[in-house]
């Protein structure tokens, strides 16, 4: 294949307690030294979370995410 971009994937921290409701870091690193994060969450972990600064007063008290 021509020009297929090359890049390297990394997880950070792959200690996952509980698939259905977590979420993880990741890192993309391409040729050209550009570098990439993104955290992907499950929809149960954005529950959770909202649940948990809804008691917190965390983000509006838990009215955004």
């Amino acid at each position: 294949m021509e020009n297929v971009p090359h890049f390297r994937i990394e997880i950070v921290g792959e200690n996952v307690i509980d698939p259905t409701d977590d979420n993880v870091d990741v890192l993309v690193f391409t040729e050209d030294g550009s570098r990439y994060s993104a955290t992907f969450f499950t929809l149960k972990n954005i529950e959770t979370l909202m649940n948990k600064w809804r008691k917190s007063g965390e983000c509006g008290n838990g009215s955004y995410f």
